[in-house]
């Protein structure tokens, strides 16, 4: 189990696109182990967060709602490029959100607060 752990945070740490890797003031570890990885997400306002990936399903708890657009991107060439944008819907969020793997991608945050939210990482089977 031990090896397993080493060998899931060593691929982590090489993907220069995992959250907390491409964007860690917005992605923060507060809890890791060889079945989950806890993140803290917080993306202040009128910021954009750094393009980066999440490699496991994961379930979100959002704690401040914004108004959030969600940056698509795709790999050309050796280069991220910006494909979509699509603008989350607002409101009251529902306690907790279900999200597959995602490709590259970033948050920005249109609204007057920070935007926080933990994100529980599922490692298992992955």
């Amino acid at each position: 189990m031990l090896a397993l752990a080493l060998a899931l945070t060593l691929a982590v740490q090489t993907d220069p696109l995992d959250a907390v890797a491409a964007a860690p003031g917005n992605h923060v570890v507060v809890f890791e182990n060889d079945q989950v990885r806890v993140l803290a997400v917080t993306v202040a306002p009128g910021e954009t967060e750094p393009p980066h990936v999440h490699r496991w399903p994961s379930v979100m708890h959002i704690q401040n709602a914004q108004p959030l657009t969600d940056i698509l991107f795709e790999e050309r060439d050796g280069a991220l490029v910006e494909v979509r944008r699509v603008q989350l819907p607002e409101g009251p969020p529902p306690p907790a959100l279900w999200f597959q793997p995602e490709g590259p991608h970033a948050i920005h945050n249109g609204g007057s607060e920070p935007f926080r939210a933990l994100r529980i990482e599922l490692k298992q089977g992955h």
